[in-house]
């Protein structure tokens, strides 16, 4: 009798110390990266034609209420989307370029970095340890100098207005727009020598006087302006004169708008469209500019 005791009571000693260990030894299980689509993490040779979706798998169920990235150059123009696709995917849409280097991290440290609001997770709450996408594209088969022929007007399916934002913190009475051209030198980057051709056909509410152009780049690594066209070829008209357009009469102008680059281009690329009206301007409205689509066979 007095075994049979003994050896309940090293039963259930084995009993609860099994329990114990089981629970002491339960490990929290991170959420991963599995998988990078649509490019090899690392690569040094992507085409840039080639890729439009990147889609990064995670091996657990993510919270997608929290969907912070950081990107470590400037490439903020090539993401068009980037979000959750399901629980399992988050998807950067991208038209990227020629000759560029890419990195993209998830839930990166830092001193003023606030895990609690920005950090991905899973649904459990668990937050996803640092996760970096390097990647850099191949050169471009473009041979320069090049002439660049951008039918901006030619791909509208209907009028785009480009309203003119107040500029007198930089400059008094003036106003600007900077309008993202990247999409049309299909992938490439200008570069010093360059020519660009810019068909135009625009109207607007507003009477126009003294609008000028000129081509920038408006990237960190240009210090967030950088002109791009030659002294010679810089401050562009593009419309010294337009009357208003009204319900009952439109009033167009058109031509072709002609640059020569004289600095490398470094990740952006954008129309610079500004008004100066002098010391005198006393009308403060923000006027607008809207090019009117041309069709591809009376493209100037």
């Amino acid at each position: 009798m007095k075994t049979k005791k003994v050896l309940l009571g090293l039963a259930l000693t084995a009993v609860i110390l099994g329990v114990c260990s089981c629970k002491n030894n339960t490990e929290v299980v991170l959420p991963e990266v599995t998988k990078v689509i649509g490019i090899e993490n690392g690569a040094t040779d992507v085409d840039p034609t080639q890729v439009s979706v990147i889609d990064v798998r995670f091996s657990k169920a993510m919270d997608r209420n929290y969907s912070t990235f950081w990107r470590f150059d400037d490439t903020a123009d090539e993401i068009y989307y980037a979000g959750w696709v399901n629980d399992y995917t988050y998807r950067f849409e991208v038209f990227l370029t020629y000759d560029t280097s890419y990195s993209f991290s998830f839930c990166e440290e830092g001193p003023d970095v606030n895990k609690e609001e920005l950090y991905l997770r899973d649904t459990e709450g668990n937050y996803l340890k640092r996760y970096s996408i390097q990647f850099s594209t191949i050169k471009s088969p473009t041979t320069h100098p090049h002439n660049y022929v951008l039918k901006l007007s030619e791909d509208l399916k209907e009028e785009y207005a480009v309203k003119l934002q107040d500029n007198s913190e930089y400059n008094p009475n003036t106003q600007q727009a900077v309008v993202n051209l990247k999409y049309y030198l299909n992938h490439d980057k200008v570069k010093k020598g360059d020519t660009v051709e810019i068909p135009y056909k625009i109207k607007s509410n507003y009477d126009l006087h003294n609008i000028k152009v000129n081509l920038v780049d408006t990237s960190s690594a240009a210090n967030y302006w950088k002109l791009l066209t030659s002294t010679t070829t810089h401050d562009v008209i593009l419309a010294d004169e337009l009357k208003a357009s009204t319900p009952d009469q439109d009033y167009y102008k058109e031509g072709t708008l002609k640059f020569t680059i004289d600095d490398d281009m470094i990740i952006r690329f954008g129309l610079q469209i500004y008004a100066d009206y002098g010391e005198n301007f006393d009308n403060k409205d923000l006027v607008n500019i809207i090019y009117v689509p041309i069709p591809a066979n009376t493209a100037q």
